[in-house]
């Protein structure tokens, strides 16, 4: 009896041994493997809260009081008045692009507005804006569009597209008549974009897109300006 005892446990240590060899092999191999494998190659992406040193990042207070050619808005009082949550803004920079974000959520959507800025020489800009509103289903996007003029965020850095801040403001504004007039005789729909007068799509989360005709009576083609 004692000695087929210890034959078993003599056999369960020579398992035991071997299952540890054949595991620290795989190991090893995965690892050689791995450091086999190109260094994935990353753009350095910065998030900072915009309200970290404004001087850092181009902002200069004296936007707000007329200084200079930029047109001004305060993006933080008039969220705060239609009841939107959620306010946030970012600043990050990916090689030698600068993109700005306003991030909120209102009437069921979440919000993104991106603006990205390009730099080709000293003292010379181009800004891009796009917006999108997004809920568990579906996101209505209106693609970039550099019309030349932007609005500068009134208490941080944040930039964005004058046509694209039109469109922001009349789809965020419930009261706004001009949007009633664009809209008469459209059928409604769940689109915060729609009769707004610029192209617009919807994604959805499988991967279907659908392009939008609801431009409404005028288009920002025809010279139609939002912005009031």
């Amino acid at each position: 009896m004692k000695k087929k005892f210890s034959k078993e446990l003599l056999k369960n240590i020579v398992i035991f041994i071997l299952i540890g060899i054949c595991g620290g092999l795989t190991i090893w191999n995965l690892m050689l493997h791995m450091a086999k494998q190109p260094e994935a190659k990353v753009g350095k992406i910065i998030y900072e809260r915009a309200n970290d040193p404004l001087e850092e990042v181009g902002f200069y207070p004296g936007r707000a009081y007329g200084d200079y050619y930029d047109l001004v808005f305060c993006f933080d009082d008039y969220l705060n008045s239609i009841g939107a949550d959620e306010i946030q803004r970012y600043i990050y920079t990916s090689g030698e692009v600068r993109n700005y974000e306003l991030r909120f959520k209102y009437d069921g959507f979440d919000y993104v507005i991106t603006t990205t800025e390009f730099s080709s020489e000293p003292y010379t800009y181009s800004y891009y804006s796009r917006i999108e509103a997004k809920n568990e289903d579906v996101t209505f996007i209106v693609p970039v569009e550099n019309c030349g003029t932007h609005i500068c965020d009134a208490t941080s850095p944040f930039k964005i597209d004058w046509i694209i801040f039109d469109v922001f403001h009349a789809a965020t504004d419930k009261d706004s008549r001009l949007k009633k007039e664009l809209r008469a005789g459209l059928e409604e729909t769940n689109c915060p974009f729609y009769g707004l007068g610029i192209d617009h799509y919807e994604k959805w989360n499988n991967g279907e897109t659908i392009q939008h005709d609801d431009l409404g009576n005028f288009t920002f083609e025809d010279g139609l300006d939002l912005h009031y």
